[in-house]
């Protein structure tokens, strides 16, 4: 099966690639940018990939609404497929993406960033490059035993934190599209009650897929309801939350903190406001990078080219998940 790997950045691309090329059946390019992936598409059969810019996305899918491609499946190693939902794949081509991957790894993240800003780590990093002995702030400490933490959001991402945080004696309670109860959760509501459970939580973590319903969800009004000098950390999408209002709340110390690894836009560019905010960690969209992820996603991406060319990919259902 002719398959290409649309390895956009150094994470995994040597790990998922290997894992590929072990597959029985499976004749394999690695390729890592755009044109190159344009070039193969007319004869690709089988194409792994991570999400990308829209403007992106629609290129391929572009190429892809020929009648006579070749194209059967698509396998997404990214947590989210945002820009090529936009784009709109084509019908007829299998999807599967591998899903919950990256979970373990980006609840950790999540988890770094929370502690860093709880226990006031950017201040002693400070005083560490001044040479200087000078305790925090004792009002900015934070403990998280005993505290109440806000997932918005309760997929595998967000069930990997609440696992974690738990250890650490937090509350966790959840805004989900779909409130099911959850095990390691103490309380799961629709997500129209998030402006009712904002008020309630010391630290809100997003970690929502991000949608129309999503996008913007902690705006300027959603940021007025948090408890005043919450923690909030976002390693869903930029998308989720309204950047500048941010700003706004951590420079007038409405906000604790925050700390994202992603923003909107992305990279964020040298003059915007969330640069110049007190107590803000910013991570380069990297909280799924690490060892173990790109083992998951490799063996991920192996077993769903392995069932293509055991099936010939013939008549596999569209948007089908991996088991």
């Amino acid at each position: 099966m002719r398959t290409t790997f649309w390895a956009q950045f150094d994470f995994a691309r040597e790990t998922v690639g290997a894992a590929l090329r072990a597959v029985p059946g499976a004749e394999v390019a690695v390729v890592r940018t755009l044109p190159e992936l344009l070039e193969r598409l007319p004869t690709t059969e089988f194409l792994v990939l991570a999400d990308a810019t829209v403007a992106e996305a629609r290129e391929v899918v572009a190429r892809l609404r020929s009648p006579d491609r070749a194209l059967r499946w698509m396998h997404f190693n990214s947590a989210g497929r945002d820009g090529f939902n936009a784009a709109g794949i084509p019908e007829g081509i299998t999807v599967t993406q591998a899903f919950g991957a990256l979970a373990p790894t980006v609840a950790e993240h999540a988890l770094a960033l929370l502690l860093t800003l709880a226990r006031q780590v950017p201040f002693a990093l400070g005083q560490q490059a001044q040479a200087a002995w000078v305790k925090a702030p004792e009002a900015g400490m934070r403990t998280l035993d005993g505290a109440t933490m806000l997932l918005v959001g309760l997929g595998h991402i967000g069930r990997e934190i609440a696992r974690r945080a738990r250890a650490f004696g937090l509350r966790v309670v959840a805004v989900n599209r779909s409130p099911r109860q959850a095990a390691e959760v103490d309380e799961v509501r629709p997500l129209t009650a998030l402006n009712q459970m904002l008020p309630r939580a010391d630290y809100v973590v997003a970690c929502i897929a991000l949608a129309p319903e999503t996008h913007g969800i902690l705006g300027r009004e959603a940021l007025a309801l948090c408890r005043p000098g919450a923690i909030l950390v976002n390693v869903g999408r930029g998308g989720l939350i309204d950047s500048v209002a941010l700003a706004e709340a951590l420079q007038t110390g409405r906000l604790g903190g925050a700390g994202l690894d992603v923003t909107e836009p992305e990279p964020l560019p040298p003059g915007h406001p969330l640069w110049r905010a007190p107590n803000l960690v910013i991570t380069p969209h990297v909280a799924g990078v690490g060892r173990g992820a790109e083992n998951r996603l490799a063996v991920a991406a192996a077993t769903q080219l392995a069932a293509a060319v055991a099936a010939g990919a013939a008549g596999a259902t569209p948007f089908s998940r991996p088991a």
